[in-house]
């Protein structure tokens, strides 16, 4: 089963909430996934690294930031299918649905 953490800081961490949520493929009932909910203590520990990481990005030029974002976007697209097929079971709606609409 796939438990869901949240990046923070270039790293993956576990969230320290007490309580947890499932991620259900309504299709089966199937559990695809479960993640607990983040705490204050967490939550700060994003806005911080987040704060920390915008100072570098303020001084990249236009074309330095369009680099990386182009970058981004064909990562996300070279998992493109794999994207499709989780949120498909996620939601339950068509393959193409996701593939061709979103």
């Amino acid at each position: 089963m796939t438990q869901l953490r949240n990046f923070i800081d270039g790293r993956w961490m576990t969230p320290s909430g007490k309580d947890s949520w499932r991620v259900v493929d309504p299709a089966t009932t199937e559990v695809l996934a479960v993640g607990h909910v983040s705490s204050v203590a967490d939550v700060a520990e994003a806005v911080a690294a987040a704060k920390a990481a915008l100072t570098g990005w303020a001084v990249l030029t236009h074309g330095e930031r369009a680099v990386l974002l182009h970058t981004l976007a064909d990562r996300l697209a070279a998992d493109g299918h794999t994207i499709c097929s989780l949120e498909t079971a996620n939601a339950g709606k068509p393959i193409a649905g996701f593939r061709d609409d979103e």
